[in-house]
């Protein structure tokens, strides 16, 4: 009997642990809002080892999870290639965080 109920608790500590590790924040977040009126919105970032790309909502704001600690290149670019461009380096990202860009115009000249 007493080994059963020290299995019983060393079942309830994996458990106890397990919980403590879904709550563990393991990526940081980017978000932000794109003014590109009537263009589709592609949102790349990358390092030497990640690419995570995204895209914004229907009003153009984009709030991208997954990304694991580090500084990143955001590019923000139109479909339409006659538009530029917008590029952001060294966007650092922390894990449990958001890295605000805020508000990007990708409008032509």
């Amino acid at each position: 009997n007493n080994n059963s109920s020290n299995s019983n608790s060393a079942n309830k500590t994996e458990v106890t642990n397990n919980k403590e590790t879904e709550t563990t924040k393991k990526d940081g977040a980017i978000m932000g809002s794109v003014i590109a009126p009537n263009s589709e919105v592609s949102i790349v970032a990358t390092n030497s080892e990640e690419k995570i790309t995204g895209t914004t909502n229907e009003v153009g704001e984009f709030f991208i999870t997954g990304f694991p600690e580090g500084n990143y290149t955001v590019k923000i670019k139109t479909e339409e290639n006659k538009l530029p461009e917008q590029t952001f380096e060294n966007v650092e990202v922390k894990i449990g965080e958001v890295t605000a860009l805020g508000t990007v115009t990708v409008a032509s000249n």
